[in-house]
C-alpha cells in the first residue's frame, strides 16, 4: 500500500527507532508539519464557525522516565526525572512538536514551532494564542504583533506578578467588574523592565473562597492584548478556556499512550513522538473527514474507537 520495494521484517519498534539519526528525526519533523498543513484548514474553518477565532496553545509537558539510563534526560525544578515535550496545537490539532532534553529549558525551540504553525494559517485569520507562565518573553509578545495574532499569557512568577499588583493601592472599586458573585475583574497598563512599549495585564480577584470571606484578596494575573471591543468578561473567556486545552495535549498524550518513551536512545524516542504527532493529525483528519460533524467537539479516544 506504500509502495514499498521490501517490507521491515517483524523487529519491535524500538530496534528500528533505535537505527534513525538526526536527518532521519528532521524529516519526520518536516513530514508531520506537512501533514498537519494539510488538515488545519478544516480545523481552522471549524473554530472560526464555532466561536470566531481559532484557538492557538504553545506549551510543553514533562516525560518522565523511571532511570537515569535514558539519553540526555535531565532533572526539571520539580525533582522529576525525562524529557520536555514541546508543542502547538491549532484548535485540537497538534501543529508542531518537539522531544527535547530535560531540565529547565522548558521552551527550547519555541520561535521554530511557532514558525511551523503560522505556515498553516492564512494571513488575516483571527488568532488567539494561550501560554503559561514559561512563555512570558517579549519576543514572543513581538511574534503575536507581527503574525496579527491576540494572545494571553497566564502571569504566576511573583517578580512579574507584583509589579503590577501594586498598582491596584488605593484603585477605586468602580474600575472594578464584577464577573461572578464572588469574583470581579480590571485592567492594569505596565511595561516590564526591558520591554519597550506599555502592556496590558487582566487582574482578577477573589473576597470569598469556600462561602468564607478571605483575609487577602485573591488575586491572578494575565498578561493580554490590547483590545478595547472586548469586555473583561470576554478576555476571562478566551484565556480561561486555556485549561480545556491544555487537557488536548495531555488527553492526546494519555489517549495514545505516550506518557512514557519506549527506547534509551534520545534521537529514538525523537522520533517516536515525531511519529505520534503524525498519527494524531492522522486521527484529526478522520475526525473531520468521516465522522459527523457532531463528534468534531469529542476527543482523540472517540476518533480511535471509530477507526477500531
Amino acid at each position: 500500500m506504500l509502495g514499498l520495494k521490501q517490507v521491515p521484517n517483524a523487529r519491535r519498534a524500538g530496534k528500528w527507532l533505535s537505527g534513525l539519526g538526526t536527518s532521519d528525526v528532521k524529516g519526520l519533523w518536516n513530514v508531520a508539519v506537512e501533514l498537519a498543513g494539510r488538515v488545519a484548514p478544516s480545523i481552522i474553518v471549524y473554530e472560526i464557525e464555532k466561536q470566531g477565532y481559532v484557538p492557538l496553545l504553545i506549551g510543553g509537558t514533562g516525560i518522565e522516565v523511571d532511570e537515569k539510563v535514558f539519553e540526555w534526560t535531565r532533572k526539571d525544578d520539580n525533582g522529576n526525572q525525562g524529557y520536555w515535550l514541546h508543542g502547538t496545537f491549532l484548535g485540537g490539532l497538534w501543529s508542531a512538536g518537539q522531544l527535547q532534553p530535560g531540565g529547565g529549558r522548558v521552551t527550547l525551540n519555541w520561535h521554530k514551532l511557532l514558525h511551523w504553525t503560522a505556515g498553516m494559517i492564512p494571513q488575516g485569520t483571527p488568532v488567539w494564542l494561550r501560554a503559561d507562565n514559561a512563555y512570558y518573553k517579549k519576543e514572543l509578545v513581538r511574534e503575536c504583533a507581527r503574525q496579527g495574532w491576540d494572545y494571553s499569557i497566564s502571569l504566576t512568577h511573583d517578580d512579574w506578578c507584583n509589579p503590577v499588583l501594586e498598582q491596584l493601592k488605593g484603585l477605586p472599586d468602580v474600575t472594578w467588574t464584577e464577573i461572578k458573585a464572588d469574583e470581579e475583574a480590571t485592567l492594569i497598563a505596565h511595561r516590564p523592565n526591558g520591554w519597550d512599549r506599555m502592556q496590558h495585564y487582566l487582574v482578577t480577584r477573589r473576597r470569598v473562597r469556600n462561602d468564607q470571606f478571605l483575609l487577602m484578596p485573591q488575586h491572578t494575573v494575565t498578561l493580554v492584548s490590547p483590545r478595547n471591543d472586548l469586555p473583561v468578561e470576554e478576555l476571562i473567556h478566551r484565556h480561561g478556556t486555556r485549561k480545556s486545552r491544555e487537557n488536548i495535549f495531555k488527553g492526546s498524550l494519555q489517549n495514545m499512550g505516550l506518557h512514557h518513551p519506549p527506547c534509551l536512545s534520545y534521537r529514538a524516542n525523537q522520533a517516536f513522538y515525531a511519529l505520534a504527532q503524525i498519527a494524531q493529525t492522522l486521527l484529526r483528519e478522520v475526525q473531520y473527514t468521516s465522522m459527523p460533524k457532531s463528534s468534531r467537539r469529542l476527543s482523540i479516544r472517540d476518533a480511535i474507537r471509530f477507526v477500531m
